[in-house]
């Protein structure tokens, strides 16, 4: 269906802009968007990192969904991209178990004790992560959408 719009588009005659220029507007925007975002990331707030990562994720399913349509977008820079994604996601799910473990020792759930070695790998796997991420976040720039 998607390859069937791209030739309705490109042949549809004067004042009808190539595919590439059709789809340029919406993938810039989207990609502009999690730049802006990537700067705002903050080692210790996490919450930037989330906010990234679901505006990546948005621009990756475009990208997925355009991707027949853009020849220089190859399955190989899909994959780097949901790598990319998927590492903020790992962050997102440390934090998420962390503050369930603290939740559960606040309502009396289970003990501080029982958990605290967990709780204790948890944290420093969240710091790893963290510093991982941040190491690699620069690599958001070779996901900029590109056009022939």
């Amino acid at each position: 269906m998607l390859k069937q719009f791209a030739q309705h588009v490109a042949d549809a005659g004067t004042g009808v802009q190539p595919v590439a220029a059709f789809l340029r507007a919406p993938l810039q925007r989207s990609y502009r968007r999690v730049m802006a975002l990537r700067r705002k990331i903050q080692r210790r707030d996490t919450e930037t990192i989330h906010r990234t990562r679901i505006a990546f994720k948005k621009l990756r399913y475009l990208c997925e969904l355009l991707q027949p349509l853009l020849p220089g977008l190859s399955a190989r820079r899909l994959r780097q991209m949901h790598t990319w994604q998927t590492r903020m996601g790992d962050i997102q799910d440390a934090e998420v178990l962390l503050a369930r473990i603290e939740r559960a020792v606040k309502r009396g759930e289970v003990s501080v004790l029982a958990v605290k070695r967990l709780h204790a790998a948890l944290a420093k796997r969240l710091v790893l992560l963290v510093n991982a991420f941040i190491g690699a976040a620069d690599e958001l720039e070779k996901f900029e959408p590109r056009f022939a």
